[in-house]
């Protein structure tokens, strides 16, 4: 009793979580221990409660260890929404730093046209080519349409990425294929084929880059494995199917998938399957959980792995 009330006041001391209830908690009940010992010794002088002292100690101390407990429970949920909303950020941060590696690709051609283009009217003006003026216009309408293009690569990185969490009518197939289309050149790089099979029309409303950043997740996961396992003819095949109150998310890959006792561990927060931190599904998980307000899981399939997620519906066309 003694040594829990020394140790209460240290952890005070050390203004640990709840030291104030923990202390408060062993004090009353050191309080009215004491008083029950002084009393048997004579002490004090009886009287008529002594024999229930002990026990409105002990009912004290559940009383403030209670309070410490929905306190501390409190604090926790507090530092887990704000833990998830640091991980939300830093997974912002990878796909950025991954989709400028997507935009060097995708702009590499483009800018090799203008150049080209470019070119192709210097030598033509140098060599005095009698069609010089219908070269001139070709290349122009070249450079034009190709200097568009890098104009709207870079607006739709900047709108996929833009904080904006609020929840917004979106139509979830234009939506997805708008991200495939930004992450294109890894399926073309790694030849990996995609199916994506979604009602066109199919609409919700919910927030847009907290589901679109799950989904990136998943991807990079499946290129990663893909990758490190030298996969032949990598596969991924996306299902998107509205059900009564939720749209159900299916994403399957063939790369091989995980062994079964390993299968409940990859959404731990340290566990990978490559040479990353192992805190991407971690984070996905986490954002389905507490963002969508969901769940998502995982089972292995032929071949490969299959993650499903379930996200309600607030309102849908």
């Amino acid at each position: 009793m003694v040594t829990l009330l020394i140790l209460s006041v240290k952890m005070y001391l050390l203004k640990k979580d709840g030291a104030l209830f923990y202390l408060l908690a062993n004090a009353v009940y050191f309080f009215f221990a004491l008083f029950y010992i002084l009393v048997s010794f004579g002490i004090f002088k009886h009287v008529g409660f002594l024999y229930y002292s002990i026990s409105v100690g002990a009912i004290g101390q559940d009383i403030f260890l209670a309070i410490g407990l929905i306190h501390s429970i409190y604090l926790l949920r507090k530092r887990n929404e704000k833990n998830t909303e640091l991980l939300h950020e830093y997974s912002k941060l990878s796909f950025i730093g991954q989709t400028i590696i997507n935009i060097s690709h995708q702009w590499k051609a483009p800018i090799n046209n203008i150049y080209n283009s470019i070119n192709h009217i210097e030598v033509a003006r140098e060599f005095k080519d009698k069609d010089l003026d219908n070269i001139i216009d070709i290349n122009f309408q070249k450079i034009k349409k190709t200097t568009s293009y890098l104009k709207d690569t870079a607006l739709n990185q900047l709108d996929f990425y833009k904080d904006k969490n609020q929840k917004e009518m979106i139509n979830i197939y234009q939506e997805i294929l708008s991200m495939i289309q930004l992450i294109e050149n890894e399926f073309t790089k790694k030849s990996i084929d995609i199916e994506f099979h979604c009602d066109v029309q199919l609409t919700m409303h919910l927030e847009k880059n907290y589901f679109l950043n799950v989904l990136m997740v998943l991807f990079e996961n499946s290129f990663k494995i893909f990758e490190k396992r030298a996969i032949k003819n990598p596969k991924i095949i996306l299902n998107i199917i509205k059900k009564e109150h939720h749209i159900e998310v299916t994403f399957q890959d063939n790369a091989q998938g995980v062994s079964e006792e390993l299968i409940e561990k990859i959404f731990d927060k340290d566990y990978s399957q490559s040479d990353s931190s192992g805190i991407g599904l971690y984070l996905a998980k986490e954002i389905v959980s507490y963002k969508l307000h969901g769940e998502v899981t995982s089972i292995n399939i032929k071949n490969g792995i299959q993650f499903t997620l379930n996200i309600p519906m607030t309102e849908a066309v």
